[in-house]
């Protein structure tokens, strides 16, 4: 599987279908978090992604682009209250 379809798959499984047990394929215990509300690691992320998935979001992926190791998220996020975010994310991929 490319490193699109690796993102891709994370964001489906994840954010959308909500599914936290997939956590330890996608994520590192040393998972650097680029938004400084957010712990670092993997159980940071957890803890954010666990508040996160009540509000209901719903991902529309925009733009998926990759380069090496490096792939570039653009994406809608549309909360059950009707807030609406456009947020562009990039992910290292490392072995």
């Amino acid at each position: 599987m490319d490193n699109k379809a690796i993102v891709t798959k994370f964001y489906q499984e994840v954010f959308q279908a909500g599914d936290l047990s997939h956590l330890d394929t996608y994520m590192r215990d040393d998972y650097l978090q680029h938004n400084p509300t957010v712990k670092d690691g993997k159980k940071g992320f957890r803890e954010f992604i666990t508040g996160f998935l009540k509000m209901q979001p719903t991902i529309e992926i925009i733009n998926l682009s990759a380069d090496h190791n490096m792939v570039y998220v653009f994406f809608k996020c549309t909360l059950a209250n009707g807030h609406v975010n456009k947020v562009c994310i990039a992910y290292k991929l490392v072995n």
